[in-house]
C-alpha cells in the first residue's frame, strides 16, 4: 500500500511505504520529489528503501539537496550511507532470488508438484459452498421476486427498484436484470443453473492446469518482496 503525507502546511513530507521505485512522470515518488525540491522540506521515512529501492532515484534526491530522515535510526541518512545500504539490499535480493530459483529447479528435477496438490478438490468444495449460499439467498428472495414478476415488472425494473432502495446483492454489488433472472432460475430452473456452474468450474480447472505447467520461477523474478525489502 502506498502511503504519503504531503500536506502543504506540514513541515516534513512523511512516506510510510512506497512501491514507486522510479521517478516516472506523474508517479507518487515524482510528486514527493517535486514537492520536497520546491519547498525544501525533508522527507521522513522508516528507512531509505521505503522511499525507493532504485539507486538512480535515490541519487536524484541527494543531487537535488533533499534531506532524507530515517526514523528507524533517528537521524538523517547521508548519500554514502544510502547508496551503500541500497547496494547491499540489491546484493541480498539477488542472492535470495538465486537460492529460491535453485530450490525450485531441484524440486522440478525430482518431479515434485508445485502448489496445492489438492487444488481441484479445494475448488470443487469452494464452488459448492458458494452455490449453497446463493441458493439459500434465492430461496429467501424468491417469494418477493415472484410477486413483482406477477405484477408485470421486468427483470430490469426489479433490478432498478432494488438499487433505488439501496439493497445489495448477496455479494454486496448492484442489481442487474441478469442477476434477478439468475436468482429466479435457481428456484425455477435449477438444472440450467447447475449446468452453467459446471461449465464455469471446468473452465477454472483448465486455467489452473495451464498455470501449473508454467514456470513457477517467473513469479519470483520481479517480486519486490523477495529479499531485504520484504
Amino acid at each position: 500500500m502506498h502511503q504519503w503525507l504531503m500536506n502543504e502546511e506540514d513541515l516534513v513530507i512523511e512516506v510510510m511505504s512506497s512501491r514507486d521505485n522510479l521517478l516516472k512522470k506523474n508517479s507518487k515518488l515524482r510528486q514527493v520529489f517535486e514537492l520536497a525540491k520546491r519547498t525544501g522540506r525533508p522527507v521522513v521515512v522508516t528507512r531509505i528503501d521505503r522511499l525507493t529501492r532504485n539507486l538512480d532515484a535515490a541519487q536524484a534526491f541527494f543531487d537535488a539537496g533533499i534531506p532524507i530522515f530515517e526514523s528507524q535510526n533517528n537521524d538523517f541518512i547521508s548519500e554514502r550511507q544510502a547508496i551503500s545500504y541500497l547496494n547491499r539490499c540489491e546484493e541480498e535480493r539477488e542472492k535470495k532470488i538465486k537460492t529460491t530459483k535453485k530450490t525450485f529447479d531441484e524440486k522440478r528435477a525430482r518431479g515434485e508438484t508445485f502448489g496445492n496438490p489438492n487444488i481441484r478438490e479445494v475448488q470443487v468444495n469452494a464452488a459448492a459452498q458458494a452455490r449453497n449460499k446463493a441458493d439459500e439467498f434465492a430461496r429467501q428472495l424468491y417469494p418477493e421476486l415472484k410477486t413483482l414478476r406477477s405484477e408485470g415488472l421486468s427483470y430490469s425494473a426489479i433490478a432498478k427498484r432494488f438499487n433505488d432502495e439501496g439493497r445489495a446483492t448477496r455479494q454486496g454489488g448492484k442489481w442487474s436484470a441478469n442477476t434477478v433472472k439468475d436468482y429466479m432460475d435457481r428456484i425455477e430452473n435449477p438444472e440450467k443453473v447447475r449446468a452453467k456452474s459446471k461449465r464455469k468450474s471446468a473452465s477454472a480447472v483448465q486455467s489452473t492446469d495451464v498455470e501449473k505447467r508454467d514456470n513457477h520461477w517467473d513469479a519470483y523474478g520481479d517480486n519486490p518482496d523477495v529479499g531485504s525489502f520484504a
